[in-house]
């Protein structure tokens, strides 16, 4: 397997495109076979229509996919907040399809029904199990968690789903998709990959649980209503005191397991009522488990993506041949100076093999190698793809 990395950080829409593919071409190694897919990625500032345009003139045959994100980082251009980037996977023996759900707020069936149906097409193309799904999926109009849960089903249950959902600077008013020549909002693209392919992926995020122990006694959806015999803001003010709000600099973990000592994920703050003392929550947290108030500093977030790296290591077969990363948007802002450091950690990982990432507002992954995929907030996702 090959994968190209592709990246300009010109402003200009055009010469950003030009040069994104000047580089793609060059990059491409016939003798490690023909690209199977391709992924686009860029932050706001562009026009997106000729972006999207342009790479699906340039590789009509191929599937492409990507989203906006909140910063780009390669180990060919470095990171930068502003840019432009194609990936190609490349491989004689490997299979992609792709496939997208619209409108997923506006479906009469739901979100859920849409997701799976599309999944379960593109399942039915790939005609094999797929080994691993790629998404890029609809961030503001529906949940992640759903999402996943609808490619879940549509695959057959097991398939590892990894990727993020799209961003728009920080507004959370609109986030585009980009899928074949579209450019979409309101929808969940999503990549198939078959045939040969060497993977390995895990998550962290170097969030560390403090204080008392909750337990979730009443949630409708992502919005917190009651931990315990107290509001959610008065849980928070017990170790934040009455002056601070809940936000991302302290996101609940929540517990797989009862006791509020094993495998935790985050689920970041995004509102408070005041009036009622309900948070909503960047992702659905079930009723009846327990949660505990986080922290973190930025050695520790960066501690997190090597780990993630060094245990998505541990699933490969042969040396890697590349490595992709999906990190948080606030993990960006967290790190402020130092987030470039997170491509480095990455790319020292894996051997100095290209290396990619995007910063995104929600991560699908792994809390363990090759273990079962989670909806995430405030993580990184390493997944480094190996070849013989």
């Amino acid at each position: 397997m090959h994968v190209v990395v592709a990246h300009s950080e010109d402003v200009e829409t055009v010469a950003a495109m030009d040069e994104v593919l000047e580089r793609a071409r060059a990059g491409v190694r016939p003798e490690l076979g023909p690209p199977r897919a391709a992924l686009l990625f860029a932050t706001s500032g562009y026009e997106l229509e000729g972006l999207v345009e342009a790479a699906h003139g340039a590789f009509p045959e191929l599937p492409l996919l990507g989203c906006t994100v909140e910063g780009i980082s390669s180990s060919a251009l470095g990171y930068h907040e502003d840019s432009v980037a194609l990936v190609l996977l490349c491989g004689e023996r490997l299979r992609a399809v792709g496939g997208v759900a619209r409108e997923l707020s506006r479906d009469p069936r739901g979100p859920l029904a849409a997701v799976t149906e599309a999944a379960r097409a593109a399942t039915l193309e790939l005609a094999e199990a797929p080994a691993l799904c790629l998404a890029f999926s609809e961030s503001l109009t529906v949940s992640g968690a759903e999402v996943l849960s609808g490619l879940e089903a549509g695959t057959g249950g097991s398939t590892p789903v990894l990727g993020g959902t799209s961003t728009d600077d920080l507004r959370f008013v609109r986030a585009h998709q980009f899928y074949g020549g579209d450019v979409l909002n309101d929808a969940s693209p999503f990549l198939l990959l078959g045939g040969a392919l060497d993977a390995g992926w895990c998550a962290d995020s170097g969030w560390y649980p403090v204080g008392i122990e909750g337990r979730v006694s009443e949630v409708t959806g992502p919005r917190v209503h009651r931990i315990g015999d107290e509001t959610a803001l008065a849980f928070y003010q017990r170790y934040l005191g009455a002056k601070l709000r809940p936000s991302s600099d302290n996101p609940l973990a929540v517990y797989a397991t009862a006791g509020g000592d094993g495998q935790f994920f985050l689920r970041a703050p995004l509102a408070v009522d005041e009036a009622t003392g309900a948070i909503t929550f960047l992702g659905p947290i079930p009723e009846g488990t327990s949660v505990r108030i986080t922290e973190t500093c930025r050695d520790d977030l960066l501690s997190a993506a090597r780990r993630a790296a060094e245990r998505a290591r541990e699933g490969l077969r042969h040396p890697p041949r590349a490595a992709l990363f999906f990190s948080c948007a606030s993990r960006k802002h967290q790190l402020g100076t130092r987030a470039a450091l997170e491509l480095d950690m990455l790319h020292s990982v894996a051997g100095g093999c290209p290396t990619f990432g995007v910063y995104t507002y929600g991560e699908f992954g792994s809390l363990t190698p090759q273990g079962p995929t989670r909806f995430l907030n405030q993580s990184i996702v390493a997944l480094l793809l190996g070849g013989a």
